[in-house]
């Protein structure tokens, strides 16, 4: 019996897949507003930050900023974020981006 060895092998950091699940999050929430809206904030974004979204991972302040100056029901978009990387949370960098909002989201009701 022959086993096929893949034509490629790809090979990522856990730090690559962190920032990829966590920027798939928040594109997949914003996006919700529309692919316009999409291309708009991630403009401000770099714009105001010099930041992608895999950064917001870092520098979620960036993140949470620029998304209440964009959108009245930016407390939607950051509890779809949370819910999103929700089952993730065990990852303790993950972890401490969602806390962080969550703190930012509790604060702001407050």
């Amino acid at each position: 019996m022959f086993l096929l060895k893949p034509k490629y092998e790809f090979t990522f950091t856990d730090e690559e897949i962190t920032k990829a699940l966590t920027s798939l999050a928040i594109q997949t929430s914003i996006s919700s507003k529309g692919n316009e809206s999409l291309k708009k904030f991630e403009k401000k974004l770099f714009d105001k930050y010099a930041c992608y979204f895999s950064d917001c991972l870092e520098h979620p302040e960036y993140l949470m900023s620029t998304i209440h100056e964009s959108y009245a029901d930016s407390d939607d978009i950051l509890h779809s974020i949370i819910m999103k990387l929700d089952s993730s949370s065990n990852h303790k960098t993950i972890a401490k981006f969602l806390i962080q909002i969550k703190q930012h989201v509790k604060s702001v009701k407050d």
